[in-house]
């Protein structure tokens, strides 16, 4: 963006900049981690103007992974910590680490680890156990069907109330995966 002043005949120039999230592939010591509040271009490299924020201590052992506003993740070995609490466990060493929508998505060379903040800390996000999205496209018309047998609940329901025991939960997205599962091999045998 250039920003002309008439009166003046000056040019000013400004660069927007922008943070990467990376692992540190090596081992931070314990003490302090900082977050830069403004950094700036200087003489080839980029200065923090203003004071950095610190917003916690690293366990000794464990490596910075990300900093999530007020919160760090860091890694010990293959576990993704927050607190002091494992959260997730990586398949492999870690490649890199991106924020996408307010989920935390750590790659690998074997796979992805989902993270969700939440009020008390990170809930790891299985992406194999949500149930699909339907796609429409115009194919020859086909109908398919599947039974579902009757689900026994966990406790009699003698009014309707949301939502459902955990156990019902369960037990009917394990009904819902199967249904569908055995839809998807219909549809690929047809």
């Amino acid at each position: 963006m250039k920003l002309s002043m008439k009166q003046n005949c000056k040019t000013a120039w400004i660069v927007p900049r922008c943070a990467t999230q990376a692992v540190n592939a090596a081992a931070e010591p314990a003490g302090n981690g900082d977050r830069a509040l403004n950094v700036r271009e200087c003489e080839g490299g980029l200065v923090a103007v203003g004071v950095p924020a610190a917003v916690g201590a690293i366990p000794a052992g464990h490596r910075l992974l990300a900093v999530d506003a007020d919160r760090m993740l860091t890694l010990s070995g293959l576990d993704i910590c927050f607190g002091g609490t494992v959260v997730a466990t990586l398949p492999a060493a870690p490649v890199g680490v991106h924020e996408v929508g307010g989920l935390w998505v750590v790659t690998t060379r074997q796979g992805l680890v989902w993270l969700r903040r939440t009020a008390q800390g990170y809930d790891s996000i299985d992406p194999a156990t949500a149930l699909p999205g339907i796609t429409l496209s115009a194919l020859e018309q086909t109908s398919l069907q599947t039974a579902m047998g009757a689900c026994a609940f966990a406790a009699p329901y003698t009014a309707w109330h949301s939502p459902l025991a955990t156990a019902d939960v369960a037990a009917l997205t394990r009904m819902m995966r199967t249904a569908w599962t055995t839809l998807q091999h219909e549809a690929d045998a047809a």
